[in-house]
């Protein structure tokens, strides 16, 4: 495995988060809702190998050098995190969109199940993953 800068190993934590933010506000069910989609997010990601795990649920310290995509779509993000896989550890790339997946799908079915508006975000983010 081929190691990822800490500029890197940033885009893929913000394309793992993007992707869990666009489905958790896809409904506005409020503050409690919210929390425990974040919570359920959190335990679905705990699930990803190392050094996934490590890179998306760790120190959220965005590093000298880091630039946010400039689109600053959640597709954006997911695009970047994908390239700096990619570019660093190629092998990852299939575990990361099957857990960023696995995550959203679990923040969406969360509060009263999967609605119409979280299945077009888990459809956005499916899409993004698999570009």
């Amino acid at each position: 495995m081929t190691q990822l800068t800490e500029v890197q190993k940033e885009a893929v934590r913000n394309g793992a988060m993007n992707a869990l933010a666009h489905v958790s506000e896809a409904e506005t069910d409020g503050f409690i809702a919210s929390m425990r989609e974040a919570r359920s997010g959190t335990k679905a990601l705990a699930s990803l190998p190392e050094p996934l795990r490590e890179m998306i649920t760790g120190d959220a310290i965005e590093p000298e050098g880091y630039e946010h995509p400039a689109g600053d779509t959640m597709q954006d993000y997911v695009a970047a995190a994908l390239d700096a896989l990619a570019a660093g550890a190629p092998e990852l790339i299939e575990p990361f969109a099957t857990g960023v997946m696995h995550a959203c799908e679990a923040v969406a079915a969360t509060v009263k199940g999967v609605s119409q508006k979280e299945q077009v975000a888990l459809d956005e983010v499916r899409a993004a993953l698999q570009r």
